[in-house]
């Protein structure tokens, strides 16, 4: 199925792709600072680390999601359900440009459901 979004201005997505490579360098940057914790007194910086860890890899996984998006934009299939094969709704597209399941289809893997296993009773 070909989307109609198939003319879907793919440097939208390499630009945010690009801020999050950014993103992902300038975290990295921050875990590079050596940290030597007292062992009465733990070094503040590596709470500080702990939220960096977690920053880059959310970051991480938006790169990911963004590669992903864009390989289907240059298939064509932007604003296709990856799972149902039904259109994404622009306003999901709008606020989620990198989303590639539609809201039952993201809903269903978030819950560990498929629709294409069928689970023991």
């Amino acid at each position: 199925m070909v989307s109609q979004f198939s003319q879907f201005p793919i440097y939208q997505l390499q630009a945010d792709r690009q801020r999050i490579a950014d993103d992902i360098d300038r975290l990295e940057g921050q875990l590079r600072v050596k940290i030597d914790p007292d062992i009465d007194e733990a070094d503040p910086r590596l709470t500080d680390q702990v939220v960096v860890l977690a920053l880059l890899n959310n970051a991480r996984q938006q790169a990911s999601d963004l590669d992903h998006a864009i390989s289907q934009a240059q298939a064509g299939g932007y604003g296709i359900c990856e799972d149902c094969g039904q259109t994404i709704d622009p306003e999901r597209l709008e606020i989620f440009p990198q989303t590639t399941l539609c809201v039952s289809c993201k809903l269903i893997r978030e819950n560990g459901f498929s629709r294409w296993r069928v689970k023991a009773a």
